[in-house]
């Protein structure tokens, strides 16, 4: 099983020469950084005479109007086509606030227009997924308080310096400078505050502030 730290941080992958979509004003984990400009694609299809007349017996006889159905699938997919070439040409790997536009007019002819506004996108290094996203993967990794443990790096608790005297290591509280002799310590590991922390905790009497002595 993958672990919380595994699960929520990690870089989203490069997009290379592909170009994403969304409706949305952003992509997840990705960063936005140049605004290419608005792109767009348009579609115009005229019906088929025949099949016209064969989808005007679907009014009496009901059911599924297949050409017509193929017909806005055709035009929507060459709209996007399009938009995607001009997007390209662009230098963008992104579309965003993406819409579709349909007009049919009189003369059974339908329109179709694809547009949004094409960017330019780089993957944001170690991101960690917050709002929706980031609370089902805290589901998974079977915390609800994720964001918290995720907001910094490195050592939950200072690592302080030791040093030697004669034979013997000190090191001081953080906080309050109390001393303590690390190797009296360091022989007692039945007394480590935090055993999923790396290396050895201890908690200032004094103070009560928690800190990791070094391995000596």
């Amino acid at each position: 099983m993958l672990s919380k730290k595994e699960l929520l941080a990690g870089t989203r992958p490069e997009i290379s020469k592909r170009i994403i979509i969304t409706a949305g004003s952003d992509f997840d984990g990705y960063e936005i950084m140049e605004y290419k400009g608005m792109v767009w694609g348009i579609s115009m299809r005229a019906k088929d005479m025949g099949q016209d007349c064969l989808m005007g017996c679907k009014n009496i006889t009901g059911g599924e109007l297949t050409s017509y159905a193929e017909l806005g699938d055709e035009s929507r997919q060459k709209a996007i086509d399009r938009m995607l070439t001009m997007a390209q040409k662009l230098g963008a790997n992104g579309v965003i606030d993406f819409r579709f536009d349909l007009d049919s007019s009189s003369n059974g002819a339908m329109e179709v227009s694809a547009h949004g506004t094409a960017v330019l996108l780089k993957p944001v290094k170690n991101y960690v997924p917050l709002g929706a996203v980031g609370n089902i993967l805290a589901a998974m990794a079977g915390s609800n308080d994720f964001q918290q443990d995720n907001q910094t790096s490195g050592p939950k608790y200072k690592v302080v310096e030791v040093k030697l005297e004669g034979d013997k290591y000190f090191a001081n509280c953080p906080t309050c400078q109390a001393l303590y002799n690390v190797t009296k310590i360091l022989n007692n590991t039945a007394h480590d505050y935090d055993l999923e922390e790396l290396g050895q905790q201890v908690k200032c009497r004094k103070c009560g502030t928690i800190f990791t002595l070094p391995e000596i």
